[in-house]
C-alpha cells in the first residue's frame, strides 16, 4: 500500500509567553493520486515526530505546506525547524490562520449555493 501524503492548510498560533514558538498545523491527509480522506491537526511537537517517522520508513518526508502569497506548496523536512523567522507563524514559512481558513470555506459554501441557485 502506498503512503498518505500531508498537506499543511493553516496555523493556529499560541500567544501565551512561554509557547510562543508552539503552534498547531491543520492539514489534509491525501492519497497518492491526491484524494483527501481527512482534515486533522498536529503540535509541532507531533508534526517533527511525524516527519521523524517518515524519514525512518520511508527514506523521506511525506509533508508539505500552502504558505500564504504562494501559489505552489512547499516541502517540510527537519532542517525547516531548525530556527524561526519572528515574522512567520511557523519555522517552515507564513501559513494562513484558521481564521483566514474558515473564510475561504465560507466564501466557497456562499459560491457553491449561488452556482446551485443559477443552474
Amino acid at each position: 500500500m502506498l503512503p498518505l501524503n500531508f498537506l499543511i492548510i493553516a496555523c493556529e498560533t499560541f500567544t501565551s509567553m512561554e509557547g510562543r514558538a508552539d503552534y498547531k498545523v491543520w492539514y489534509l491527509e491525501m492519497g497518492p493520486m491526491g484524494k483527501v480522506f481527512d482534515l486533522k491537526s498536529k503540535k509541532r511537537e507531533e508534526l517533527i515526530g511525524s516527519i521523524m517517522e517518515n524519514h525512518q520508513r520511508y527514506g523521506r518526508s511525506l509533508w508539505r505546506a500552502f504558505l500564504k502569497d504562494h501559489e505552489e506548496s512547499i516541502a517540510i523536512d527537519l532542517f525547516d525547524f531548525v530556527g524561526k523567522n519572528t515574522n512567520h507563524n511557523t519555522h517552515f514559512g507564513n501559513l494562513p490562520t484558521v481564521s483566514d481558513l474558515q473564510a475561504v470555506l465560507a466564501h466557497m459554501k456562499i459560491k457553491l449555493e449561488a452556482k446551485a441557485l443559477a443552474s
